[in-house]
C-alpha cells in the first residue's frame, strides 16, 4: 500500500521522537531550536526527522520543510546550490504558499537593512523568474551574488518570522567547504538568539 502523507511511518527510538516532538513545540512558540542528530547507517535519523515533518503538516498547513541532502566529497558551490534548490523545490511544489511566502517577505521588507533587502528581492525573483512551466517540474535557481551564504540565513530567518520553518541538513559530515560548515555551526548557533524565530 502507498504511504500517504498523514500514514505513521515506523520509528525505532519513540524517546528521541518525543525529544523532538518537544523541540518543535517550542520552536513553532517563536523559540528556535536545533538539534545534532548522529548514529549509524540505516539508524533511523531520516526516518525520525520524516516523521516529525508529518506530524508537523497534520498541525500547520502552512510549515515550511527544507531538507538539503549533501554528498560526499562535495566542493562547496555544489553544496549551495543544495542549499537554495531546496528552497525553490519546496515552495514550487506548493503554488499557494510560494504565493503566502511571497506576500509575507515582501511585507517585512521595508523594516529590513538594505542588504537584507536585497537578498530577500533576488530570493523573491528567484521564485518568480525561475519558476517551473505548466506541466513540468524543472526549474531555474537563483542564488544572490552578494555573499550567498549569509544571504540564504538572512531569507531563512525572514521566513521564520512568518512560518514555522524545518531544515535538516542531512549528511553535513560530507561537507568539503570550510565556510559552509563554518556557516552552518554559526546558523545553529546565532538561531536561539534571534526572538521569534518559528524555526
Amino acid at each position: 500500500m502507498e504511504k500517504t502523507l498523514t500514514t505513521p511511518i515506523y520509528v525505532a527510538k519513540p524517546n528521541d521522537l518525543a525529544i523532538l516532538t518537544e523541540k518543535w513545540t517550542l520552536a513553532k512558540k517563536g523559540n528556535a531550536q536545533t538539534l545534532f542528530l548522529t548514529g549509524s547507517f540505516g539508524g533511523g535519523k531520516r526516518a525520525i526527522v520524516a516523521e516529525i515533518v508529518r506530524q508537523a503538516r497534520e498541525e500547520e498547513q502552512d510549515v515550511l520543510v527544507f531538507r538539503p541532502v549533501f554528498s560526499e566529497e562535495e566542493d562547496g558551490q555544489n553544496s549551495l546550490v543544495k542549499l537554495f534548490a531546496s528552497m525553490y523545490s519546496y515552495l514550487h511544489g506548493n503554488l499557494a504558499l510560494r504565493g503566502k511566502v511571497e506576500m509575507a517577505l515582501s511585507s517585512r521588507l521595508p523594516n529590513q537593512p538594505q542588504r537584507v533587502q536585497r537578498w530577500v528581492r533576488s530570493f523573491i525573483d528567484g521564485m518568480k523568474k525561475g519558476a517551473p512551466k505548466p506541466g513540468e517540474t524543472q526549474f531555474q535557481l537563483h542564488l544572490p551574488t552578494d555573499n550567498p551564504l549569509i544571504g540564504f540565513i538572512e531569507i531563512i530567518h525572514e521566513m521564520a518570522q512568518a512560518f514555522p520553518v524545518i531544515i535538516e541538513f542531512q549528511n553535513i559530515h560530507a561537507i568539503q567547504s570550510l565556510p559552509l560548515v563554518a556557516m552552518l555551526k554559526a546558523y545553529m548557533h546565532e538561531a536561539k538568539k534571534v526572538e521569534g524565530l518559528k524555526l
